[in-house]
């Protein structure tokens, strides 16, 4: 990704984001912005190889004046997440912004290890986990912003979230498939993004936490590389 435009100047220097996802496309284009307006990182990704790459040259691209740390996890696995969660807390004293931008539509129906479909483990559960697990730190900051990653693709859950069929199977039949199921799954995990950002704020408000969540339109990324796995 490349022609971002900058719409300030504004410094983040001292501040620490934690940005899932951030070895390719949206996230790593973030993670450079953040980057370059000095602010600290810690990157959380499934590839610790291609983490730390990106995490050398973020750190070069800023002079060596900014800290990137790695964090490894599987953002389909809750045990993976807790974990993670925990080591950021250990590293970092302070959490100034989270960015949960990792994403996935997996295009046939797989279970995690937790038993949940794919696509809604890693759109929803993760990022309201992880959001979950760090916010007492995010309390601790003087402003914080907790931001995901949603998409327009919300509107095809125009039905609303199927709760009585979280395991989404009628998406992935061979009749639902034809009918373009797996992306009415994708569309009820951003969904339900928009919907978590909303109640987030609602709870949040009057504290020196806030949320958002964005879209980001039509992006040329790897995204669902390899039938949905997320770049991280």
């Amino acid at each position: 990704m490349s022609g971002i435009k900058k719409t300030n100047d504004q410094t983040l220097r001292g501040k620490y984001a934690v940005i899932t996802g951030a070895t390719s496309g949206i996230g790593l284009a973030a993670a450079q912005e953040l980057a370059a307006r000095g602010a600290n990182l810690g990157i959380v990704a499934r590839n610790a190889a291609k983490a730390r790459e990106v995490a050398v040259k973020l750190q070069s691209s800023s002079g060596n004046s900014i800290t990137v740390d790695v964090f490894i996890a599987d953002m389909s696995s809750q045990r993976s997440i807790r974990r993670a969660a925990n080591e950021i807390l250990a590293k970092c004293p302070r959490i100034d912004i989270l960015i949960n931008n990792a994403g996935a539509m997996f295009l046939d129906h797989k279970l995690t290890e937790d038993g949940l479909e794919m696509t809604w483990a890693v759109n929803h559960i993760a990022p309201f986990l992880l959001t979950n697990l760090l916010l007492d730190r995010l309390m601790m900051s003087e402003h914080a912003r907790v931001i995901t990653t949603s998409s327009h693709g919300h509107k095809m859950a125009a039905q609303g979230i199927h709760f009585d069929d979280l395991s989404g199977r009628r998406y992935f039949g061979l009749l639902g498939k034809m009918k373009g199921g797996p992306n009415f799954r994708y569309g009820e995990t951003k969904l339900a993004n928009v919907l978590f950002t909303a109640e987030l704020a609602q709870r949040l408000k009057g504290t020196n936490v806030s949320a958002y969540c964005f879209d980001p339109g039509l992006v040329a990324t790897n995204f669902n590389q390899d039938n949905g796995g997320w770049p991280a």
